[in-house]
C-alpha cells in the first residue's frame, strides 16, 4: 500500500496536480561527501536499459528531470565512469506537509540527456537503475 502511495504521488509530481517538492538524495555523491539534488520529478517507469555485453532489456528505473545548474557535469561524470552509488534517498513533500521517503540501493545513474526549450532554463534528464527499493519513511 505505501508503495502504491509513493508511486501515486511521483505521477502526480509530474502532472502538475498539485505542488510538491522532490528531492533526489545520494549519501556519496562527489568525493564520498552526501547531495540532495531538488528536481522536478521523479517516475518510476520501465524502460529499455542497455547491459554491459550489448543487449538492451527492460529495466525498472526512475526517470528524473530537473533544471541544469552547477552539479550537472558531477551527474554527467558518474554516468560515464558508470559510479555505484550505495544508498540514494527520493523525498516527496506533498502540499499538505506529508513526506514520503523512498530508498533505493546499489543505484547507477543512466540515458542523461538535456532539452532545451527556447527562453527557458534548460532541463536534463537522466535514469536511477537500481537493486532494491523500499519506502524508509512516510509522516
Amino acid at each position: 500500500m505505501k508503495n502504491l502511495l509513493f508511486i501515486c504521488a511521483l505521477l502526480l509530481t509530474s502532472t502538475g496536480l498539485f505542488s510538491q517538492t522532490v528531492t533526489v538524495g545520494f549519501e556519496d555523491f562527489i568525493n564520498a561527501k552526501p547531495m540532495d539534488l531538488s528536481v522536478i520529478s521523479a517516475n518510476l517507469q520501465v524502460a529499455p536499459v542497455l547491459s554491459t555485453n550489448g543487449q538492451t532489456s527492460n529495466k525498472r528505473v526512475y526517470v528524473v528531470t530537473r533544471m541544469q545548474d552547477a552539479t550537472s557535469n558531477d551527474i554527467m561524470d558518474g554516468i560515464n565512469k558508470g559510479r555505484l552509488y550505495k544508498k540514494v534517498k527520493i523525498s516527496v513533500k506533498l502540499p499538505n506537509g506529508t513526506s514520503i521517503v523512498h530508498e533505493l540501493t546499489n543505484v547507477i545513474m543512466l540515458e542523461y540527456g538535456t532539452i532545451n526549450v527556447a527562453g527557458q532554463k534548460p532541463t536534463e534528464q537522466f535514469y536511477l537503475q537500481f537493486q532494491i527499493d523500499q519506502i524508509v519513511g512516510s509522516k
